[in-house]
């Protein structure tokens, strides 16, 4: 399909709000599945797929699929592919949990880790790491292909970042949402 025709349609179906660069990499991506024999388009079209090898490739092929380059958005995507898109993908516990401003808020606040001033990347790899091992030692409920793994408590950091912790900070006292909370680094020090 040419680019303008495929622009055209991304904007009337309201696919995209940024009609020129993501035209060109949903192309790009459409020719990249199409192409095949790789673990993505493996797994679109099988549903089945290993995350290691998901991330791998990935890492490697970042011009085939553009809107999967950060490392936030590669996590979320095989996590999705598999809860809720029913994909059975192995070594789930290769993905780690997704780090963004909100998981670094709630990551400090909760007293589990404060990163402070530590670049960006060091953090996230120190915020990952800390929450793969409280995995471990709990029982992380969620969709049975991703309990007890990293990717069944990226969501909920999350959301319970930008909703709670957020908040929390700017409010003139500690508003609590829930029982995680309690242990919060400014609830107990109002």
């Amino acid at each position: 399909m040419p680019l303008s025709m495929l622009r055209a349609r991304l904007s009337a179906y309201g696919v995209s709000q940024r009609h020129r660069p993501d035209s060109s990499a949903w192309h790009t991506i459409a020719r990249s599945l199409a192409a095949g024999r790789n673990p993505v388009s493996q797994v679109v079209e099988t549903g089945v797929g290993n995350a290691k090898e998901l991330i791998d490739y990935l890492n490697a092929a970042r011009h085939e699929f553009p809107m999967l380059r950060g490392p936030n958005i590669r996590a979320f995507w095989i996590r999705m592919l598999v809860a809720p898109g029913g994909a059975t993908i192995d070594d789930m516990d290769y993905i780690p949990v997704g780090v963004d401003v909100h998981t670094r808020r709630v990551t400090r606040n909760l007293g589990v880790l404060d990163t402070g001033d530590m670049p960006e990347g060091k953090a996230r790899k120190a915020i990952q790491e800390v929450w793969r091992n409280a995995v471990r030692e709990a029982e992380i409920e969620g969709p049975p292909e991703i309990t007890s793994k990293s990717a069944a408590l990226d969501q909920a950091l999350w959301t319970f970042g930008r909703l709670g912790c957020s908040y929390c900070e700017t409010a003139p006292w500690p508003v609590p949402i829930g029982r995680a909370c309690d242990h919060c680094r400014l609830r107990n020090s109002a």
